[in-house]
């Protein structure tokens, strides 16, 4: 059974800063011609970031727009254009957290990959990388956040971890993450 979509024509793209819209008309395998949008966004990176030392994991509290209120989440961000996903990761941390970017590059800690997936392959383009990070103690420098963000670091327990990703805020793509460790 054929399941594809035969694309007729390009209706126009819309751009918001942070990712652009695109319309298109299409006919389905039946005949039907309707009206489709595909959202194009960067890919994203992200990390759970866990001090064996402290039996915690770091973690930031911030405001998102998309939910209207402030929320725990674990550090994450987009991939620039051009950029390759472990640099994106460690430019990442060290603008969110703060964390030395030498440190990152030094080599004393351990980082696995827990999943790389599409956040919603309905009408999105991007993709999702998220790592484990094993961060022994760090040397910490000045957090280089965007005009309009505002992150604060914290450090939580293993209960509090799993008490915010059951908050129906929460990303999914982070409870995801959590469930992959």
């Amino acid at each position: 059974m054929n399941t594809d979509f035969t694309d007729i024509k390009f209706i126009d793209s819309k751009n918001y800063h942070i990712f652009s819209v695109d319309t298109y008309q299409k006919k389905s395998p039946g005949g039907k011609t309707s009206k489709f949008v595909k959202l194009n966004a960067p890919d994203w990176v992200g990390a759970i970031i866990y001090d064996r030392s402290k039996n915690k994991y770091l973690c930031v509290k911030e405001y998102r727009h998309g939910v209207d209120k402030t929320v725990y989440q674990f550090p994450c961000g987009t991939v620039e254009e051009g950029e390759n996903l472990i640099d994106a990761l460690y430019r990442e941390l060290h603008e969110e957290l703060g964390i030395s970017i030498d440190y990152l590059l030094d080599g004393k800690h351990t980082i696995k990959n827990l999943y790389a997936g599409c956040p919603n392959p309905a009408f999105m383009n991007n993709k999702m990388y998220f790592y484990f990070i094993d961060l022994p103690e760090f040397v910490k420098t000045e957090q280089e956040l965007d005009e309009n963000e505002f992150v604060e670091p914290v450090w939580l327990t293993e209960d509090e971890v799993n008490n915010f990703l059951k908050e129906p805020d929460s990303a999914i793509t982070q409870q995801f993450a959590w469930k992959c460790l």
